[in-house]
């Protein structure tokens, strides 16, 4: 980097835009860099590890139970890595996996953790205890990101929504062939009815339905 004609913060910028995060009204892109792609920045200079640990760690993705494991011993050993976690995305890669995410550890070091991501789209059934909603309110959540449930795991999801305290955003993304019918619409309409009860600064629906929500 010493005979480089562009200073280190600008290329920390472009860094910073790989993986730069979607407007919480976009909610979680799936088709974001794979972290492989981002580590091989730091192969190029090493100067640019700090920056390349910032965005990696920013958004952290969890599809087996292995990997909570992995994540805590990886915290363990680094401290400090805790601070760049933003983001946590339950992404279940197979039917019925439960991701023990809300780990005492992980409590306790994750203070930065904002932003919590559902991605439901490889599960049809609520996996979690009765008092999983108890469980992650310890969790300094502002940002919620439900994205497809399925239709049975609605009264599940307002018991999380209503206990997270400090709740700011809620993204909710419905779409599929449970949506996708006038029964889908009507079952749609009876979820959003509840929410409008709720003392929440901004709720994004993307839905894909059969009829027109109401």
């Amino acid at each position: 980097m010493q005979n480089s004609r562009l200073p280190v913060e600008l290329c920390e910028l472009v860094i910073g835009f790989i993986q730069e995060p979607e407007p919480w009204w976009e909610g979680y892109a799936w088709w974001r860099d794979e972290p492989s792609e981002l580590v091989r920045y730091t192969y190029i200079c090493s100067a640019w590890l700090p920056r390349a640990r910032v965005v990696l760690y920013r958004v952290v993705v969890l599809k087996e139970p292995s990997q909570v494991d992995l994540f805590i011993c990886t915290i363990t050993e680094h401290p400090w890595f805790t601070d760049m976690v933003g983001e946590l995305v339950i992404q279940p890669k197979d039917q019925g996996t439960y991701i023990p995410f809300v780990h005492h550890t992980l409590v306790r070091r994750l203070c930065h953790l904002k932003t919590l991501v559902y991605d439901f789209d490889y599960q049809s059934a609520w996996v979690y205890p009765p008092r999983h909603h108890l469980l992650v309110l310890r969790y300094p959540i502002t940002e919620l990101d439900i994205r497809n449930p399925p239709i049975t795991t609605w009264s599940q999801m307002f018991r999380l929504i209503r206990a997270l305290p400090h709740l700011q955003r809620l993204s909710l993304a419905m779409w599929g062939p449970q949506y996708d019918t006038d029964s889908g619409t009507s079952n749609v309409n009876a979820i959003l009815r509840p929410l409008r009860t709720l003392v929440i600064e901004v709720i994004t629906v993307h839905a894909c339905l059969g009829a027109v929500v109401r």
